[in-house]
């Protein structure tokens, strides 16, 4: 098959998805699944790309802590809680330790960023 070809078929592959999509979209209307904080906001007409998302909508998915530990829920907690909280729930992914298992490693790395072979952890990058 020439490129040429292989290209237009590409194309069309393409343009005959985004039509798909778009007529699967305009058959369900505005009844798609959206989060509590979003379903009782009207819609704006337009090709039915979402909602514009608020402060509150992403303070709401905004988990990250920094590593000076600001923005902790309330509470509090020791490490033989926290242990009894990981080997249940994490270590079957990521070893009894934090070292690796059938996902990404937790713990080590540190100085390994400017290596070959770097190994990306919560400790190469806040030693």
């Amino acid at each position: 098959m020439s490129m040429l070809k292989s290209r237009t078929l590409k194309h069309v592959f393409v343009i005959g998805a985004v039509l798909a999509l778009a007529a699967c979209n305009q058959e369900s209307g505005s009844s798609s699944s959206a989060s509590s904080s979003t379903q009782s906001r009207e819609i704006p007409e337009g090709p039915n790309l979402g909602v514009e998302v608020t402060h509150e909508d992403i303070a709401a998915w905004n988990i990250a802590v920094g590593p000076d530990g600001a923005n902790l829920p309330p509470g509090g907690g020791s490490v033989a809680e926290g242990k009894e909280l990981y080997l249940p729930h994490c270590s079957y992914c990521h070893g009894p330790n934090g070292e690796g298992g059938p996902a990404d490693r937790l713990v080590g790395g540190i100085g390994s960023l400017d290596t070959d072979q770097p190994v990306k952890t919560v400790g190469s990058y806040w030693p």
